[in-house]
């Protein structure tokens, strides 16, 4: 038997005077004018917590990057507002950062900074050449604004340069754990591209735009694991009617291991993303770049870049995915919409495409188009299924009444040939007269009843 005892418990009411909605802005702005000012007389380093600052809860959803040391090119004289150039100003900020890495090294001997930002706080920044960070440095951030090339840009160059081509340490990573979140990257069609990430691993630019760039929005070279998601990019706005021809890349892969997610390549580049390395994961993609390449695997002198590289979920929007002899390399619940497929060099080995949708051009008329010379000994283990799209297995069932029917099947495969076919009979004739077969000549198939005097039902399955 158990006793409820019942408490009551009384609330009293206490009034406590809270600041309006608008005083409590100005209290943190003077809270935070003070934190700043009192940094600057410590060479302009200071500590951005959690507690002190909410907006720092996106950095947290990428690490505890908010309790590293915070510069802003504002602290060094920089022009937030664009009209004037920030060069100096801003390399100031950038290297005054790095400045602060400590002894305690990440891998291979880079210098760990702490998880320090580069604050831009909102403001646009004129500059006329390249942000550097040099090689062996890791773990900061530069985030929250945007970056405008200016008329006398030194170009080639990127906005910003991150490490180098050549790292000879055993992972040929000399950059690592570098943050790029919220940054506009505006190049204004001086500055060859936007961002460069040169041997570096782990990098991640997450929520940022990319415009106006005459070469490439980013160039990944080498390194690994770089993670590049909610981004987009564009060389012209869509906006933007009277324009030179595109020239440009939205995103060049040249490297092995890194993930493209949930990114967005519209007008008017050349090729939205070219893959030049293997074992690298596109997902999200939507490419609607005026009717060029959308994504493209390799090309005519290296097609690594459609070897062991996955494509799931993308959707190329009236422009092309243009693979080069691909090896081992998946393509799957794509949408393809008034465009086609390029299947080009005329070798596939391990090719898996599945569950695309493809909308074809009506003047192309086809899903996927084949440039090169495809025999049965160059085309090893491909398999290709879809919705309204040439295939390279396709399974069907015919009733055959008269002797022999042939069925010409060169408007469903792919390719101009049949490798292999597995079919069964079935037939009211009794097993004596059960001599029913099924031949072979290009992508026809000719189904022979045999000695039977009924109809006979085929069942068959042809793979390339």
């Amino acid at each position: 038997m158990r006793t409820l005892t019942m408490l009551a418990v009384v609330a009293t009411a206490v009034a406590v005077d809270m600041p309006s909605i608008s005083e409590a802005k100005k209290m943190h702005k003077k809270k935070m004018s003070e934190a700043r000012l009192k940094a600057s007389s410590n060479g302009h380093v200071f500590k951005r917590r959690f507690e002190d600052d909410p907006s720092a809860v996106r950095g947290r959803m990428l690490g505890d990057y908010t309790n590293g040391a915070v510069f802003s090119p504002t602290d060094f004289g920089a022009d937030p507002t664009g009209k004037t150039d920030s060069t100096d100003a801003v390399t100031k900020a950038l290297n005054s950062m790095l400045s602060v890495a400590n002894a305690s090294s990440m891998a291979d001997g880079i210098r760990n900074l702490g998880g320090a930002t580069l604050d831009l706080r909102g403001g646009t920044y004129l500059i006329s050449k390249s942000l550097v960070v040099p090689q062996y440095f890791g773990n900061f951030k530069i985030s929250d604004g945007t970056l405008m090339a200016a008329s006398n840009f030194s170009s080639p160059g990127y906005l910003v340069h991150v490490g180098g081509s050549v790292c000879t340490n055993k992972q040929r990573s000399c950059n690592e754990e570098i943050v790029f979140d919220g940054v506009m990257f505006n190049s204004n069609h001086k500055a060859s591209g936007g961002l460069y990430i040169g041997a570096t691993m782990g990098a991640v630019v997450i929520e940022s735009f990319f415009y106006g760039f005459n070469s490439f929005g980013i160039k990944i070279d080498g390194g690994h694991e770089t993670m590049v998601s909610n981004c987009w990019l564009s060389e012209y706005y869509y906006s933007e009617t009277s324009h030179p021809p595109g020239n440009s890349i939205g995103i060049h892969v040249n490297g092995n291991d890194h993930y493209i997610t949930n990114v967005i390549v519209f007008d008017y580049t050349t090729i939205g993303i070219l893959v030049s390395g293997a074992a690298n994961l596109l997902t999200g993609i939507h490419t609607w770049n005026g009717g060029g390449v959308g994504i493209q695997l390799g090309n005519t002198s290296n097609a690594y870049g459609a070897t062991k590289n996955r494509l799931t979920g993308c959707y190329l929007d009236y422009n092309t995915l243009d693979v080069y002899n691909p090896v081992d390399t998946i393509i799957e619940n794509g949408f393809f919409l008034q465009t086609h497929m390029n299947l080009i060099g005329g070798h596939s080995n391990g090719l898996v495409m599945e569950m695309n949708t493809f909308v074809p051009n009506p003047k192309q008329g086809t899903s996927i188009v084949l440039e090169g010379d495809y025999t049965p000994e160059s085309v090893q283990t491909t398999s290709i299924t879809g919705n309204n799209c040439k295939v390279s297995i396709h399974r069907f069932t015919e009733v055959v009444t008269g002797q022999s029917l042939v069925k010409d099947l060169s408007k469903i495969l792919l390719f101009p040939f049949i490798k292999y076919v597995q079919y069964s009979v079935l037939s009211d004739s009794p097993p004596s007269d059960s001599s029913a077969f099924v031949q072979v000549n290009g992508t026809q198939l000719i189904m022979n009843r045999g000695a039977s005097q009924f109809n006979v039902t085929f069942n068959v399955e042809v793979r390339q």
